[in-house]
């Protein structure tokens, strides 16, 4: 074998990445686990950056009382309780 046949750069950056890997698996499993029980979904986008999303959350709307804010001009809106977001009213 030639030294043109290796590559350098992978060979470099395999053990980093493999360790970002185990790391990563190692830091989250106790998270990803529960969130999975629960039903939520687990996005990894790269190492060491987990996102957890119910989904739930995606069938709610930006509330129409507050436009989203969570306030109004008497204070937190009533309608959403402040948090910006409802649930949709059901089709009749």
């Amino acid at each position: 074998m030639e030294i043109s046949d290796l590559n350098l750069r992978a060979a470099m950056t395999s053990p980093f990445r493999n360790l970002f890997e185990l790391l990563d698996i190692w830091t989250f499993a106790r998270w990803d686990r529960r969130a999975e029980a629960q039903g939520w979904t687990v996005v990894k986008p790269q190492p060491l950056v987990h996102v957890y999303r119910h989904s739930g959350f995606a069938s709610m709307v930006t509330c129409g009382g507050c436009g989203g804010e969570g306030v109004t001009r008497k204070g937190a809106c009533h309608t959403c309780l402040g948090s910006g977001r409802q649930r949709p009213e059901p089709d009749r």
